[in-house]
């Protein structure tokens, strides 16, 4: 093993060391670091930066791709976006071993300055290598980003599956209501003023502030707060057709149509 490969192993680390072995002898080959594709640095890439110890270049990172979408999205408007996520998974991937050829190379520099080899393989091992504490917590934070991405997603969806379930029940009383008036008109070819006269008493779920008829109509209240910060209500309308048959329409008001029941869309 030649002198310039021991120094490499040491300013590696053990982590991944013969893939960058391989990139980096055909670097020096060559004469200069040209082109290669790294995965882990183009899906991770500031992740990847910071488990390399190359701080500077992780924080260029995130200011470079902060200028790049802004360019893109000012150039390519709507597609600017798709574009610079684009760029900012291909140019790391591309460019992250030269990068870190330099780094390395940079270090070795540095230790060789007034060092023996065994000095320079004992510094390099030192400083060198991956920081585990650094991709651990970026990885925890990463995670944290993950969870909370998905709760506004997941709570949203809880939220209007509940306010969904809570308007079911109102349109229960609604169609209570209506059962209730119906049989009323029928025995007395008229509407009741008021409910109870028509018989209908129903326990009221708490966000239900009233189930009440005004001449032709039902309304069952909704209560603001809680997922209906505007309240809003549900409504039977008395309608009759041309064959004279009597029927009821129920629509919705300050609710969001997504969660109405079917039957009040």
């Amino acid at each position: 093993m030649s002198d310039r490969e021991a120094l490499y192993k040491a300013v590696l680390g053990p982590k991944n060391q013969a893939y960058y072995l391989r990139h980096f002898a055909r670097f020096d080959a060559a004469g200069k670091a040209g082109l290669s594709w790294n995965w882990a640095a183009a899906t991770f890439t500031f992740i990847w930066f910071l488990y390399r110890r190359m701080w500077p270049a992780a924080l260029a990172y995130i200011v470079l791709a902060n200028v790049l979408s802004a360019i893109f999205a000012v150039l390519f408007g709507e597609m600017g976006n798709l574009l610079a996520l684009i760029a900012q998974v291909v140019l790391p991937g591309m460019f992250a071993n030269a990068l870190y050829h330099r780094h390395c190379n940079k270090r070795i520099a540095a230790a060789e300055a007034g060092n023996d080899l065994q000095g320079q393989l004992t510094e390099l091992s030192k400083n060198g290598g991956t920081s585990r504490s650094a991709a651990i917590a970026i990885t925890a934070l990463f995670g944290i980003a993950i969870l909370g991405m998905l709760a506004a997603i997941a709570i949203p969806e809880y939220q209007d599956y509940t306010n969904r379930a809570k308007l079911a029940e109102a349109a229960k009383l609604g169609r209570q209501a209506v059962e209730s008036v119906e049989a009323y008109r029928q025995q007395h070819q008229q509407l009741p003023v008021a409910l109870a006269e028509a018989g209908f008493a129903a326990k009221l779920p708490p966000f239900v502030y009233g189930v009440e008829i005004d001449h032709q109509a039902i309304v069952v209240t909704i209560r603001q707060g809680g997922g209906f910060p505007d309240g809003g209500s549900l409504t039977w309308t008395s309608s009759v057709d041309a064959a004279g048959k009597a029927g009821w329409t129920c629509t919705g008001r300050r609710i969001a149509e997504t969660i109405l029941p079917a039957e009040c869309r």
